[in-house]
């Protein structure tokens, strides 16, 4: 089933999931396609919802349909995270790190970088010559930051 959504109707590997996942919901709870055909549930709500509705009876499952209506996939993993609260993340306590101590020599170097040069004219005389911005440095770029861990609800209150 995955490869045919890939292949023959060309879906991204989400979207052949997610279809797959809404697919395997309807077996058990018949009102999740209803719910999507209509626009009550989207199929983002329903992959978050449905390893939840795999565990649950018909009623309960179709008592968690309810709630799940018109509500964003975020308030989606909320009411989740309400019926089966995660424990709480262990604290941890990482030393930071120390700042690093500029030696001469990087000092030197960076003063004279900053220093105008014969090479590369003043800002009044690159406006005068024609050219309004200086000529671009062959310095590597920044590094991107780190990545940000997600936050995840662990419970309807946390």
């Amino acid at each position: 089933m995955y490869q045919y959504c890939i292949d023959a109707l060309h879906l991204s590997e989400a979207e052949a999931y997610l279809r797959i996942e809404a697919a395997r919901a309807s077996r058990r709870h018949p009102l999740v396609l209803t719910m999507l055909e209509d626009g009550r549930l989207h199929l983002s709500g329903i992959g978050v919802l449905a390893p939840q509705l795999k565990k649950l009876n018909r009623v309960d499952g179709e008592a968690l349909l309810a709630r799940a209506i018109h509500k964003t996939k975020s308030q989606i993993k909320v009411l989740v995270a309400g019926l089966v609260p995660k424990p709480d993340v262990p604290p941890s306590i990482r030393k930071v790190p120390e700042k690093r101590k500029q030696t001469e020599q990087e000092a030197l170097r960076k003063d004279a970088s900053v220093a105008p040069s014969e090479n590369h004219p003043s800002s009044e005389e690159a406006t005068t010559s024609g050219r309004s911005h200086p000529e671009p440095s062959n310095k590597p770029a920044p590094a991107s930051p780190d990545p940000r861990a997600k936050v995840e609800p662990l419970s309807a209150s946390r």
